[in-house]
């Protein structure tokens, strides 16, 4: 399993275009899970950038 700082997970969720991919195809190509991603994401729409650190 790979970690990922916290830098990672930003620029994971801030590179994610929704017009483009779905979430499952996104998370495959960034090698997590879809509920892994859906967390990340949801935390960042709540907390914004502070949610990582």
């Amino acid at each position: 399993m790979t970690k990922f700082t916290k830098d990672s997970k930003l620029a994971l969720i801030q590179g994610y275009d929704s017009d483009l991919l779905s979430q499952t195809e996104y998370a495959n190509q960034m090698r997590v899970t879809k509920s892994q991603f859906q967390y990340w994401l949801k935390l960042y729409e709540i907390h914004g950038e502070t949610a990582f650190t």
